[in-house]
């Protein structure tokens, strides 16, 4: 009996998790067939709501599925572990519970935190690329308003009450947007109101513009309801060195902070391979059907790849909503290889931008079009409320939207992070 071709999906983001629906779908009564799908944690999480668990508004359970749950009748096709490294020459994947082999291969291992090679900055700054960063943030927020009810001087207070955040790209803003809302809106109010006059928050942003993949019109605005927020907007500044409490900027200015988030950019996940893939910034060349062209039986997409889009002659960036709709185009390839029929390029339409700008503002750009304010927030959350797997978790996300209208955002520091992910 012949066995079955394998093909395995490395990775369970949006594309990597859509890849996988849309081939099972296609192959579930397929006996020929065998798919297979690996990621480090048993759990798809939609990661472009995760400022606001970070901040109290969305609860972390709501913004997770569980894989076996999503792949329902496949759920014994997932294996949980992390890929440590490829065999390109034996066809084979090497986790740390054991060996894949495939014959097909999808890579959609997604990117992690780019800390720059600047010194100190992973030891002594906040990530916000995980669930369990998220909750760890959150934690530290609240457990920083503890520590400042015993602060003994100004100069204490002034140092804990102090919130930076690195990175002035969609991410950034985004979460220091929030952070100020959780911050006076909730949490000074909760312990003493007189610790207003002490806090401080500070977005710093290498670029000369916030949100540079914006139109000017939107960037302006932005940077004017940030300082309506009463967020300190510092651009053209690198940062060059983190301490513990404090870090450094390229015109010599020290900030200090116990809350140091780090948002200044991601880098493709580092996959070691027996056989060199060419690779952009880290990220593997693919050709315009999403296949890696020195092996025809492994596709790429998301932060992995690097896809020029023919009609921009660009490399798409690394977005969620870039990811999602190159799972259509991986999919569809996928099963005309296998069904030895000719493979039909990928072409990427991108509609537009959306970024939230805290409670009931929002900037967006779709289909040329420029809207702000409380129309683009509704249309933001209908977006990203959209791109959750069931019903259940729509639902559980609008309640905390909704209860977040009448009442303070939730302030408990409940949530435990695995030892070895603790700051």
């Amino acid at each position: 009996m012949t066995a079955p071709l394998k093909i395995v999906v490395l990775g369970a983001g949006y594309g990597g998790l859509y890849s996988f629906r849309k081939l099972h779908k296609r192959f579930h009564a397929d006996k020929s067939v065998e798919l297979i799908l690996v990621n480090k944690t048993n759990y798809f999480v939609s990661t472009p709501l995760l400022h606001e668990v970070a901040t109290g508004g969305i609860s972390p359970e709501h913004i997770v599925e569980p894989i076996r749950k999503v792949i329902s009748c496949a759920c014994e096709q997932f294996k949980l572990g992390s890929v440590e490294h490829l065999s390109l020459r034996d066809k084979l994947v090497y986790t740390d519970k054991g060996v894949i082999p495939y014959d097909f291969l999808v890579l959609a291992l997604g990117s992690e935190t780019n800390y720059h090679a600047v010194s100190g900055a992973q030891e002594h700054t906040y990530p916000l690329k995980t669930l369990e960063d998220a909750i760890r943030l959150k934690n530290h927020l609240i457990e920083v308003f503890d520590k400042a009810v015993f602060a003994k001087d100004e100069t204490e207070l002034a140092k804990l009450l102090h919130f930076v955040v690195v990175g002035g790209g969609g991410t950034g803003v985004e979460l220091v947007a929030e952070i100020s809302d959780f911050v006076y809106g909730t949490l000074s109010k909760y312990y003493n109101p007189q610790l207003d006059g002490f806090i401080k928050i500070s977005l710093v942003h290498a670029g000369d513009e916030l949100l540079q993949n914006f139109q000017r019109s939107i960037r302006t605005k932005s940077k004017n309801v940030m300082r309506k927020k009463n967020i300190n907007v510092r651009l053209g500044l690198k940062v060059i060195e983190v301490r513990d409490g404090a870090l450094v900027l390229n015109d010599g200015e020290i900030m200090n902070s116990d809350t140091i988030v780090w948002v200044a950019g991601v880098k493709p996940y580092e996959l070691k391979t027996d056989v060199p893939l060419e690779t952009d910034q880290g990220r593997v060349v693919v050709n315009r059907f999403l296949q890696v062209p020195s092996h025809p039986n492994i596709f790429a997409l998301g932060d992995m790849a690097a896809f020029t889009n023919p009609e921009t002659a660009e490399v798409l960036p690394m977005l969620a909503q870039v990811a999602h709709k190159e799972s259509v185009g991986v999919a569809r390839n996928v099963i005309r290889l296998v069904e030895g029929k000719n493979l039909i390029p990928y072409s990427y339409k991108h509609f537009g931008d959306l970024v939230s700008l805290g409670q009931w503002l929002a900037a967006g750009e779709l289909f040329g079009f420029k809207f702000f304010g409380h129309l683009a927030w509704f249309f933001w959350r209908g977006v990203y409320l959209s791109k959750l797997l069931s019903f259940s978790k729509k639902i559980e996300v609008l309640i905390d939207w909704t209860i977040d209208f009448f009442t303070p955002r939730d302030i408990s520091a409940i949530y435990q992070c695995p030892e070895k992910q603790e700051k």
